[in-house]
């Protein structure tokens, strides 16, 4: 199952169809800037936080795209660009509230050193080592992230301006 979302100036509409869900939504136009410019936590859930910054966090699109491409149980993820980890940690604390399923394995790949730590620290403090691992790579060039029977999921939000 594949997961995009797909920004388009004058579309407001969901499509999917089968495995595969494209996710159109207004573009957002600039907005305020954030007041706390420094990392801080936000939560997610009553049980999950993520630690953001004014350079790496989450939005609307962001929660939507992991509500809808939410895994099924015992699934291998993959979340390309994770920035922060929200969607991998949106994905847990959705199946932690009974509203979803944990899915065996989630690979948050990110190239950015500075989300990536973020992420970690994220995954960390919510405990969830073992279903979320953090991968500081370059999508283009991961050869050992295809399990023999490869990823049921991926997700991927790219940034936009």
């Amino acid at each position: 199952r594949l997961a995009f979302l797909r920004f388009e100036q004058d579309a407001a509409c969901f499509e999917g169809s089968g495995t595969n869900l494209v996710i159109y939504f207004l573009k957002q136009k600039g907005g305020p800037p954030l007041a706390n410019t420094s990392p801080h936590w936000e939560p997610l859930s009553s049980k999950v936080s993520v630690l953001v910054s004014s350079t790496h966090r989450f939005n609307t699109d962001t929660v939507l795209l992991a509500w809808f491409s939410a895994p099924k149980r015992g699934e291998i993820c993959a979340d390309f660009g994770t920035g922060c980890g929200a969607i991998p940690l949106i994905w847990c604390a959705k199946a932690q509230s009974g509203e979803g399923f944990m899915p065996k394995k989630i690979y948050g790949v990110e190239i950015q050193s500075d989300a990536c730590e973020l992420a970690s620290q994220s995954v960390e403090r919510n405990q969830l080592k073992d279903t979320i691992c953090i991968v500081h790579h370059d999508i283009k060039a991961l050869p050992y992230l295809h399990p023999p029977r490869g990823l049921d999921l991926v997700a991927c939000n790219p940034p936009y301006k």
